[in-house]
Parts: structure tokens; C-alpha cells; sequence
């Protein structure tokens, strides 16, 4: 892990493992993408302003990015997470431990995608009468902002999370 957060979430992730082999629990996790678009006001968090290009230009509100618009990053929409969440709980446990053995993590599907292509997304989603009350999307960039976005993972092998029933190739920017 590269980050205090992940390095949190790998210690979990092996307390699930354990705890899940030593019969205290049927544990499974899933990790998932920045999920865009996060509901209400704009957080700190630096992934956050992939949901502020989608919600806040909706909005109408201008937002400033301190991350640069060709900065890939993996996404998923709230319905595909949902749905990747239901579908790890729902799994047999049969299922579940011939599939993930001692790893009880999957990486939830995603797809990578640079704030220009949501921003570009958005905009095309949008009728032409509408488009002139969408809000700017404006860039202010932090090169060290960027280059730690740039840094995360954006393609993941998600052929685990498939076995158990999640969807993955038909992905769009759509979702």
C-alpha cells in the first residue's frame, strides 16, 4: 500500500482472510472504485472530484479540479456497485470458498477513465437545450495531486469477482 488508507484496508482484509479460515466468520470483501457519482456536498478526499465534474456540472455549479484532465482513474457507477455488493453477499458459501480460497477480497469491476472523458460524458448525456445550464469544469492542477491519482491502479483483474456472478466486460461510462 501506498497510503495510511490502504494500508488500513489491507489489514482488514487480512483479519477477513483469518478470521474467515479459523470458522469465526463467512467473511468476503470487496474492493471497490472510486464510485462516481458520491452523493452530496464535495469531500477532501483527492479521487472526490470525479463525482464534483459529474454531480456539480448537473448541478450547475462550476468546479475547479486540482487534478489534470487526462489523469486516468477506475470508477464504477452506484447502481454496478450496489449490484457487486449483492451479489458477494448473495454467493453460496460453496461457491465463495471454491472461487476465493484464503483471499476472501475481489476487486469489484471498474472501468478507467480521465475527468475529460466524464466531463465529455456528461455533456453528451445532456440535451442540447440543456447544456448551457451546465456548470464548468475548471483545472488548477497540483502536479503532486496528480501524479498520486496517477499513480492508483486503473485495470484490475477482476476475473475472481466474475467467477462469483459480477458483471465486468460490458462496463461503459455509461454505468
Amino acid at each position: 500500500p501506498h497510503t495510511t488508507y490502504g494500508m488500513t484496508k489491507a489489514c482488514a482484509e487480512l483479519l477477513l482472510a483469518d478470521y474467515s479460515r479459523r470458522g469465526f466468520v463467512d467473511g468476503r470483501g470487496c474492493r471497490l472504485p472510486s464510485v462516481v457519482c458520491r452523493a452530496g456536498a464535495p469531500n477532501a478526499a483527492t479521487t472526490g472530484v470525479y463525482s464534483a465534474v459529474v454531480r456539480e456540472t448537473l448541478a450547475g455549479v462550476d468546479t475547479s479540479s486540482p487534478i489534470g484532465p487526462g489523469v486516468g482513474h477506475a470508477v464504477v457507477g452506484h447502481r454496478p456497485a450496489v449490484d457487486a455488493l449483492l451479489t458477494m453477499h448473495e454467493a453460496s458459501a460453496t461457491a465463495v470458498d471454491a472461487t476465493l480460497g484464503f483471499d476472501r477480497t475481489v476487486f469489484v469491476p471498474s472501468i478507467a477513465v480521465t475527468l475529460a472523458q466524464l466531463d465529455a460524458a456528461v455533456r453528451a448525456a445532456v440535451p442540447p437545450h440543456a447544456a448551457s445550464l451546465l456548470g464548468r469544469v475548471t483545472y488548477d492542477v497540483d502536479e503532486r495531486l496528480s501524479a498520486a491519482v496517477g499513480s492508483f491502479p486503473t485495470r484490475v483483474t477482476c476475473e475472481r469477482a466474475k467467477a462469483i456472478g459480477m458483471w465486468g466486460d460490458e462496463l461503459t461510462a455509461a454505468d
